[in-house]
């Protein structure tokens, strides 16, 4: 009990502190209307499509993820997944290096020292980028929080902030559709970065698009309305397969040709049935086997952006630079997002 107890008022110690940081160093509201799109594979080696698309779609923000933050053990915090650079960063965009925070560092039975996370972080960040001999001008902190885990991610937020503004340097933080209203004002950072994704429930064979769909965003509408902040916007320009064996849910199949009737058989609701076993994108398929395939469909993606639209006058993200994926869409419905 006493250990718990101790941990809560470090916390709240961490709070107060943070909020602190943010009353000392203010910085300039985000610009309005800049573009820009995540990179989120762990090798930087871009396609000449993907490298001419943010040239031809006048991109101004390549958010970069650099590494996760993770858990090792009951309570070993370490980075994971860290981006490997096969290419040199693009000089002709302003590169934003983002990191993803596993939710469970900030679980409320294990001690962690934000102010430490904050510096161990920020100082590996700094040291990658000036590895690739790039400048940047903003941060990212992606994290799924909880209410549970709110008050910690907060304190982290504001650590970062006093630390990164001491060097002119922004933060910005994802926020979900369920995390706006009070909580997402309470959160420090320069821009919030509302996520229009992966909203319903990938696991469960009843989703039809887990991905975004008509009507997603109406059970939140609420919360925005009761909320103060004002936020930038992150819209989905990608698709996949979710598969499932027996109904249950058993990954994601990220690149393959489902029109090929001799391998897959169509069914309703978007779904097929692998005809034949066979390999793709790594996995191995087998003769049953149900995908529901979900994309982002530019009418659905247009129509969920316009319900938030008031709401989301900051930049604008699209997720993510991958050939693949973008070639689907037209130069006009890429300019639409």
């Amino acid at each position: 009990m006493k250990k718990h107890k101790k941990f809560y008022l470090t916390i709240l110690a961490a709070c107060m502190v943070a909020a602190a940081a943010v009353c000392l160093i203010e910085m300039p509201p985000a610009t309005k209307n800049i573009r820009g799109i995540y990179f989120w594979k762990t090798r930087f080696n871009p396609t000449q499509y993907e490298l001419d698309f943010l040239r031809e779609h006048r991109i101004d923000k390549l958010y970069v993820r650099l590494f996760d933050v993770t858990v090792d053990g009951w309570d070993k915090i370490r980075p994971n997944a860290t981006i490997v650079f096969d290419q040199s960063l693009p000089e002709n965009v302003d590169v934003v290096p983002v990191i993803y925070l596993e939710n469970e560092i900030f679980d409320q039975y294990r001690s962690v020292d934000v102010s430490e996370l904050a510096d161990n972080v920020l100082e590996r960040v700094d040291k990658m980028m000036r590895s690739q001999q790039k400048e940047y001008h903003e941060v990212q902190f992606d994290c799924d929080w909880t209410e549970s885990t709110y008050r910690s991610y907060v304190a982290l937020c504001g650590y970062a902030a006093q630390l990164l503004h001491a060097k002119d340097v922004r933060l910005s933080s994802t926020i979900r559709l369920w995390q706006t209203g009070a909580m997402a004002d309470g959160l420090y950072a320069d821009e919030k970065v509302l996520m229009l994704y992966n909203i319903g429930g990938l696991a469960k064979e009843s989703t039809k698009n887990s991905i975004i769909s008509a009507g997603c965003v109406d059970p939140y509408l609420f919360k925005l309305e009761d909320g103060d902040s004002r936020y930038g916007v992150a819209l989905p320009a990608f698709g996949w397969g979710v598969l499932f064996v027996d109904g249950e849910y058993k990954g994601l199949i990220h690149e393959t040709d489902y029109s090929d009737t001799l391998l897959y058989k169509p069914l309703e609701d978007g779904c097929v049935r692998v005809r034949e076993s066979h390999k793709v994108d790594g996995r191995m398929l087998h003769t049953g086997e149900m995908i529901r395939i979900e994309t982002s469909e530019p009418r659905v993606v247009k129509e969920c952006a316009k319900r938030v639209r008031k709401w989301c006058n900051g930049t604008h993200v699209l997720y993510h630079l991958d050939s693949t994926n973008l070639s689907k869409y037209t130069y006009d419905e890429i300019e639409d997002f």
